[in-house]
C-alpha cells in the first residue's frame, strides 16, 4: 500500500467510529484484525469483538466524538493518530450511572492497515483522567500485603436515629474481576431498595480482594423479612443459587447487646457528654450538639 491509500484507510477508520455504530466499526477492520487499548486486561482483543465497546461508550456518550491530527506515518502501513474524544456522560458507564458531565480525553491511536481494511489498533489513553474527570475517585493501592487485604467501601445512610438491634453480614466470593464488578452492580439497586424499607437503619458494602461484604443494621431482627421483598434482592439471589456465579456465599444475622458506649464532644467547650442522657445541649456550657447517629 501507498501512504495516500494508507491515510484514506485510517481517516475512514475514525469515520467509523464517529457513526457511532458499532458494526461499522468492526467493518473497518481487515480479517483476523486485532484492537488493544489500556482496558483489554488480558491483552488484544479479536477486532470483531469490538461491538459490545462501542455500543457501550455510544451508550454512556451518546454525543462522543475523536477530533483527529493528521496521521504521521512511520512507514507505508502504520500511522500515529493524536485524537481528542469529546463527549457528555449522559448514560450508564462501567455500571456508574450517568453523571451528566462533559470529558475531553487525549490519546494516541497506532493504527496498522492492510490491503483488506486495518489490521490492528494500539489506543493509548489514560484511565484516570477519563475518571477524574467523570467525578470517579481512583483506588491505587495492592490488593493484599501478608495478613491484611485493601479494598474499597461504600456507605448507605438514611437520615434516622434509631439504634441497632442487630447487625446483618452477608459476604460473596468472587472467581473474577469480571464476577466482581457484576457482584457491585447487582448490589446497587439492593441497597437502594433498602433505603425505603422500613426498619432500615443503614449499611456498608466492602470489597477486601476477591470477597464483597455487606454490613446492614436493623432496628429489629424482624425487619430483615423485608429483604426478601425487593425484587433486586432476588434477581441477585437467584443469580448466585442457579447460575454458575461466584464461588461461595455466606449470611448471618447477629442480635447487637445493650452494652453500646458512645460520647460526643461539644463544638465550644470540648466537654465529652453521653447523646442519651444530653440529646440536644452540652451540660457544662449549654451550647447546642449536633445528633448523633448511632450507626
Amino acid at each position: 500500500m501507498n501512504q495516500t491509500a494508507t491515510r484514506h484507510r485510517v481517516s475512514s477508520y475514525f469515520d467509523a467510529w464517529n457513526s457511532r455504530a458499532p458494526l461499522d466499526v468492526v467493518a473497518a477492520f481487515g480479517t483476523g484484525a486485532t484492537y488493544c487499548d489500556p482496558s483489554c486486561e488480558n491483552g488484544p482483543i479479536p477486532a470483531h469483538d469490538l461491538a459490545d465497546r462501542v455500543e457501550g461508550l455510544a451508550t454512556a456518550f451518546p454525543d462522543f466524538s475523536f477530533d483527529t491530527d493528521m496521521p504521521i506515518l512511520s512507514d507505508d502501513q502504520t500511522a500515529h493518530v493524536r485524537w481528542m474524544l469529546r463527549g457528555t456522560n449522559t448514560g450508564p458507564y462501567n455500571g456508574m450511572p450517568p453523571s451528566t458531565r462533559a470529558i475531553e480525553l487525549p490519546g494516541v491511536d497506532i493504527v496498522e492497515v492492510g490491503d483488506d481494511g486495518v489490521r490492528h489498533v494500539v489506543r493509548h489513553f489514560d484511565r484516570q483522567t477519563m475518571a477524574t474527570q467523570l467525578g470517579l475517585q481512583v483506588l491505587i493501592q495492592p490488593s493484599e500485603i501478608g495478613p491484611f487485604r485493601f479494598g474499597h467501601s461504600v456507605g448507605a445512610l438514611p437520615k434516622r436515629s434509631a439504634r441497632p438491634s442487630a447487625v446483618a453480614v452477608t459476604w460473596i466470593e468472587a472467581r473474577s474481576p469480571e464476577e466482581a464488578a457484576e457482584v457491585q452492580r447487582l448490589s446497587r439497586p439492593v441497597m437502594e431498595g433498602l433505603c425505603e424499607v422500613d426498619g432500615f437503619i443503614g449499611g456498608f458494602g466492602l470489597g477486601l480482594g476477591s470477597r464483597l461484604y455487606t454490613i446492614t443494621a436493623w432496628e429489629d431482627p424482624a425487619d430483615l423479612r423485608h429483604l426478601g421483598n425487593l425484587p433486586a434482592h432476588q434477581d441477585a439471589a437467584r443469580r448466585f443459587l442457579t447460575d454458575d456465579f461466584c464461588a461461595a456465599a455466606f449470611t448471618g444475622v447477629w442480635p447487637v447487646g445493650t452494652s453500646q458506649w458512645s460520647r460526643r464532644r461539644c463544638p465550644s467547650c470540648s466537654e465529652l457528654t453521653d447523646p442519651r442522657r444530653h440529646p440536644d445541649k452540652c451540660p457544662s456550657c449549654g451550647a447546642a450538639l449536633q445528633e448523633l447517629s448511632p450507626w
